[in-house]
């Protein structure tokens, strides 16, 4: 049976959720479902019930990204390069985080939102794509930035609370 407090975080999360499907519409769903998916894998590990959240939004955005550009290579033939290296220290920090659970892995984690951030702040507006309007770019900027701040948060809120290091995928 949920408590008075899990029902209220429902209920404000819902709320939550349908504003940003308001406003985001349609560019929320492949980011939202993602994530999801991310969720209910690492809800099924041993990653620590704590951070399952943090990962969660960062292999799901990452995965985005990845879809994201993929289409984008397929449909124009063009790719950012700068992509490899944010891809390759996703996947690095991400792996270090699941093998190891430690709260210095999840300050791994906090600097390459930290970073991936101040690149979205550096670049906001200049991105083009083919065939998509500005406001349809500024939309998918805003819905990163706003994962971003969210992953951030939930670092912080990790390494405050996370205890001690445990392997979490050791003897793998």
């Amino acid at each position: 049976m949920l408590r008075p407090w899990k029902w209220l975080a429902t209920i404000a999360g819902a709320a939550i959720g349908f504003a940003f499907s308001k406003f985001f519409g349609a560019v929320l769903f492949v980011p939202a479902v993602l994530i999801g998916i991310t969720w209910f894998i690492l809800s099924k590990s041993k990653v620590p019930r704590i951070a399952i959240p943090m990962m969660a939004v960062f292999i799901g955005q990452t995965l985005w990204m990845v879809v994201g550009h993929t289409i984008v290579y397929m449909s124009y033939n063009q790719i950012d390069p700068n992509v490899f290296v944010d891809l390759g220290g996703a996947a690095a920090v991400a792996t270090w985080f699941l093998l190891r659970g430690s709260r210095a892995a999840a300050i791994g984690v906090l600097v390459v939102q930290i970073v991936e951030l101040a690149g979205l702040a550096l670049t906001l507006g200049e991105t083009a794509i083919p065939n998509f309007s500005r406001g349809q770019l500024a939309l998918g900027e805003t819905l990163h930035i706003s994962l971003r701040a969210l992953g951030i948060a939930l670092c912080i809120y990790v390494i405050w609370n996370l205890k001690k290091p445990r392997p979490v995928l050791a003897g793998i």
